[in-house]
């Protein structure tokens, strides 16, 4: 039987590890005055004359050592470098000796300090920035791990050590280093996507953490991602400065995408519902939650699986996978026109993505009708290739009408691009 469960493919920087066309982080969103007060804080010289330079041993941090206490901190004394290796250290279960790598992250904003320290614009001061994240450190997007599938690439330590990560954790290389040098930049999401941003100035659109800090506009970002206006201005989805603490918003969604492609389910739920608590207008976090209460059998989950849909939806009009992923639901109760209404909706966003077709071909799968399921799952394939649930269904499709030799042709392609030996 066709696997109801759709896992669509995350997005070139893996933002949201398992849903389709990702989406990451946003809610009770920090003022751009409350960023500027918090790096005050940590570097007190003027804004507008060179900056002293600070050692490494001047930066203090504050004395806790569980990720519960970190997040407990007051927002003035909260301390993102540390939050983030004590969330590694207990949910990635990782040894980490946190005084030795806070101390060599603070020999790297040490050095940032001295970097900055000619520079009086702000616009300087990011340029800065990006090279020494890109050039001086060597950072750079893993492009072996493109769907986000890998641990090493959520957890801060790991990131640190190997100088490779996606969006999100390339992000809060930036933010960590920025916090210690006293550059005002916040991290936003976008659809699929994640980067950071001036608060100051957020109709100058985000600095690309993926490809080398490359600043994008506010106008190609609207026009990239079909970005809605009600998304930002209305409900603060997408492109809207978030605090530090809302970050793990971001972090616990990706967290449960892990689970998810390890089968662990309820360790799934207990992150995404963590990860709305921190952000409840997380859009990611409500599809993905959707996706794993979507195959309980008990009616409530089932329930909030639609109202997280909806609610996703609402926030953001043009929500493509929500549409496709409600679609599914919708159809396997019954209510076949609202499933072909959010299906056509969905087309209408993304005419050439092969998610719509790949739901198609489930819902006609599941009506009896393999050879309708067939062409729409190859419709998909015409889109992209390499599109993991396409491929694994029409496989199964072409099984069951006797196409063997066809059917081991789509595995052994499936085979190849999840480097799963037991698809």
């Amino acid at each position: 039987m066709i696997d109801f469960h759709l896992q669509p493919s995350a997005t070139r920087c893996a933002t949201s590890l398992l849903l389709v066309l990702a989406l990451s982080l946003l809610a009770g969103c920090v003022s751009a005055d409350a960023i500027k007060e918090r790096n005050a804080r940590v570097n007190t010289s003027s804004q507008d004359s060179p900056w002293e330079i600070n050692t490494a041993e001047t930066i203090t941090h504050p004395q806790v050592r569980t990720f519960a206490e970190a997040m407990a901190l007051p927002d003035e004394r909260f301390d993102l470098a540390l939050a983030l290796l004590l969330f590694a250290k207990e949910e990635g279960k990782h040894d980490i000796d946190i005084d030795a790598m806070l101390y060599e992250i603070d020999q790297a904003i040490a050095d940032l300090r001295r970097q900055v320290a000619p520079y009086k614009s702000r616009g300087h001061r990011k340029q800065m920035l990006r090279t020494f994240v890109h050039q001086r450190m060597r950072f750079e997007f893993d492009r072996s791990d493109p769907k986000g599938r890998e641990s090493k690439n959520l957890f801060f330590d790991q990131v640190w050590q190997r100088r490779k990560g996606y969006c999100v954790t390339l992000s809060m290389v930036y933010l960590v280093l920025a916090r210690g040098a006293g550059i005002p930049l916040a991290g936003t999401r976008l659809p699929g996507h994640f980067a950071v941003l001036d608060p100051d100035h957020p109709d100058e659109g985000v600095l690309e953490t993926t490809s080398n800090g490359r600043p994008r506009s506010q106008h190609e970002l609207y026009d990239h991602f079909l970005i809605s206006r009600e998304a930002v201005e209305t409900y603060g989805a997408f492109m809207v400065p978030l605090s530090d603490k809302q970050l793990f918003s971001t972090m616990y969604n990706n967290l449960g995408g892990l689970a998810v492609w390890r089968g662990d389910e309820p360790a799934a739920l207990k992150a995404y519902n963590e990860a709305l608590r921190l952000d409840s207008r997380n859009i990611e976090a409500l599809y993905n939650r959707a996706g794993v209460n979507m195959e309980s059998k008990e009616t409530p989950a089932v329930q909030q699986a639609l109202a997280d849909l909806n609610k996703a939806i609402q926030s953001e009009p043009n929500f493509y996978p929500g549409y496709c992923r409600r679609a599914l639901l919708l159809h396997r109760f019954g209510r076949l026109d609202d499933a072909n209404r959010d299906l056509r909706r969905a087309r209408g966003i993304y005419p050439d993505k092969p998610y719509a077709d790949v739901v198609e071909g489930v819902m006609r799968y599941r009506e009896g009708e393999k050879t309708a399921a067939a062409e729409a799952f190859a419709r998909a394939l015409e889109k992209d290739s390499k599109d993991e649930n396409a491929l694994r269904n029409l496989a199964i499709v072409e099984a069951e009408q006797g196409n063997m030799q066809r059917s081991e042709e789509l595995r052994a392609r499936l085979r190849k691009i999840t480097n799963n030996p037991n698809e």
